[in-house]
């Protein structure tokens, strides 16, 4: 398929730059500290939405191919752990940010967290959602965030949850 191939020719080099930008912030934190890392975030968090954006392209042009949706799904699942873009994700969101931090008056709108039946095309959104909003934040305890999952799930992916026990 030539647009999957072009597709990957675009990500090939947004993976390595932000792999050595992920190399570059634990060198720096080593020698550093972390204190000064905070400029370099912007070009992370632009680089990562990059390859998310193209990942998701990929993974759209599959959907029906059930083999090659796992593969690409374990693409992004391993681009995201062997680069630590999580941890660099959550690291971002918790620096003091003057745009984030809590403004007394300023009342934001809830979030109302998507709910998931187990239907696979509805599968990323509700991933990359709950994992941003839930899974990623250090400030849930692990029963907190299995309480977010179990409340958000229904029908099949309900009944896959429900016979496990509720703990830490």
């Amino acid at each position: 398929m030539a647009e999957l191939d072009a597709l990957k020719a675009k990500r090939t080099p947004i993976k390595a730059a932000l792999t050595r930008l992920k190399r570059s912030f634990f060198e720096h934190e080593k020698n550093l500290g972390v204190g000064s890392w905070p400029s370099r975030l912007p070009i992370f968090e632009q680089l990562y939405e990059k390859f998310d954006i193209i990942q998701t392209q990929m993974e759209m042009l599959v959907v029906d191919d059930a083999v090659a949706a796992m593969v690409q799904l374990k693409e992004r699942d391993d681009f995201e752990n062997a680069s630590e873009c999580s941890f660099l994700i959550t690291y971002s969101a918790n620096v003091e940010n003057p745009l984030t931090s809590e403004t007394p008056g300023v009342k934001l709108p809830t979030i109302t967290l998507p709910k998931f039946d187990g239907t696979f095309k509805d599968w990323l959104p509700f991933r990359d959602t709950f994992k941003s909003l839930i899974h990623d934040n250090t400030r849930l305890s692990n029963i907190q965030k299995f309480h977010y999952l179990s409340s958000t799930l229904t029908g099949d992916a309900a009944r896959v949850i429900q016979s496990l026990g509720v703990s830490d």
